[in-house]
């Protein structure tokens, strides 16, 4: 949220009642705050330098009572963590909460008539916000509708969507462009109604820091999912993009529902905004593998995925209808097949090489032959030839893409389409 209306009635209110003023979002992220007047506390530094405060803290506040207040509210300190006692003035417009603005008094020194002014600037403080919201509102909109558009299917409209003169309204004339996708994987316990606000919040704020690149966001609400287009230098999102992905990850993690299990994929780095479809398809094949290959998760950059950047790309994948060799599926099918693909994968990725193959497994080298030989028998094909080494290699790759192996997890769902 843009708060460039918010600091002229901080920094007038500071000057008036001789105090530090600070207003905070109902996340209690900072939005403004004044130079310093007065006491101030370890709490507010930290608020200041970090635009937000921990968890335990914001919990504490709310237990306080600000979340329903309607009048000033007196909140407590907690001398072990240096936060002194506040007054909360809740920053409310046509009865909707907008944020918190705050004012130190430990010492309950703060006269009446400095407190009405400070009633009056959080009233002051509601109605920007309000105008603030709409405005944003409209942009998300405009924002939203491009981003649909340049994301289409259509080669029609994604043409018209990025040649409407978008590349001075919204992109620079050569900018490169890069999707980062975020998905809840989840979907036995999925609340998209308690997540999607929350997520939007999270790539908008997100979007805001990722300068000097900038970004567009959206979020599809039914599937919990929400994507960043992050545009610009092309140098710079390679060195920045993987960065804001790990923020991605942990701020869901940290700000989500407990039960919201998300993947964050990243597609490529594509050298014109017109080729996002191309960046956001690789993304959500991203999230895909994130899903079923423990080695790529939580966060998948497409850059990083190697050999299976071909096999994602197989028909069937994405709805896991690709067929696997007849070979494997024989492996699969056999009592014991758990333990025969754990030897399989293990020996193949290893190149063949029994010695590194018994020290991974920690296996006796006859267990280790024995297997070999069992697989040999169950497949009809001989692990000492380079082809049918291949073909179960893939096999395997493409199955655990498909989350068809034994003991893989099976609540990952096709990606959608925003």
């Amino acid at each position: 949220m843009e708060t460039r209306g918010l600091q002229p009635i901080v920094d007038g209110l500071a000057e008036r009642i001789g105090r530090n003023v600070a207003i905070d979002d109902p996340q209690i992220h900072l939005l403004a705050y004044s130079a310093q007047f007065g006491t101030t506390d370890v709490q507010r530094v930290h608020s200041i330098m970090q635009m937000r405060v921990d968890e335990s803290l914001v919990k504490h506040v709310y237990r306080e009572g600000i979340g329903v207040a309607q009048a000033p509210i007196r909140v407590s300190g907690i001398p072990e963590i240096e936060f002194l006692e506040r007054l909360c003035f809740p920053v409310r417009c046509q009865g909707l909460l907008f944020g918190f603005l705050w004012i130190i008094d430990e010492d309950h020194s703060l006269p009446s008539e400095s407190a009405e002014l400070c009633m009056a600037a959080a009233a002051a403080a509601g109605e920007v916000l309000m105008r603030e919201r709409f405005l944003n509102d409209e942009r998300r909109l405009r924002e939203a509708e491009v981003f649909g558009g340049l994301l289409s299917a259509d080669d029609h409209v994604r043409a018209a969507t990025y040649d409407e003169g978008l590349q001075g309204q919204l992109f620079g004339p050569a900018e490169a462009c890069c999707c980062v996708l975020i998905r809840d994987m989840n979907s036995e316990h999925r609340n998209a109604a308690a997540s999607s606000t929350a997520l939007d919040h999270i790539l908008r704020t997100l979007g805001q820091r990722i300068a000097p690149l900038s970004a567009l966001a959206a979020v599809r609400d039914e599937e919990a999912c929400g994507a960043l287009l992050v545009h610009g230098d092309e140098q710079t999102i390679e060195r920045l993009v993987e960065d804001s992905a790990r923020a991605l990850f942990r701020e869901a993690v940290e700000s989500l529902p407990g039960e919201f299990l998300p993947r964050v994929g990243v597609g490529s780095v594509e050298r014109s905004v017109a080729q996002a479809r191309l960046s956001y398809q690789n993304a959500k094949l991203a999230t895909l593998i994130g899903a079923h290959v423990e080695d790529f998760a939580p966060v998948t950059m497409w850059s990083k995925l190697g050999v299976y950047q071909l096999l994602a790309r197989f028909p069937g994948i994405e709805t896991r209808e690709t067929p696997l060799p007849p070979e494997l599926r024989a492996v699969l099918a056999d009592k014991g097949a758990e333990q025969m693909v754990e030897t399989l994968e293990t020996y193949l990725d290893l190149g063949g090489s029994v010695q590194a193959s018994v020290k991974t497994l920690q296996l006796h080298r006859t267990t280790l032959y024995y297997r070999i030989s069992r697989i040999e028998q169950l497949t009809g094909l001989s692990l000492s030839n380079g082809s049918d080494r291949l073909l179960l290699h893939i096999g395997l790759k493409l199955a655990r893409l498909q989350g068809a192996l034994p003991g893989q997890d099976h609540y990952a769902q096709p990606p959608s389409a925003l």
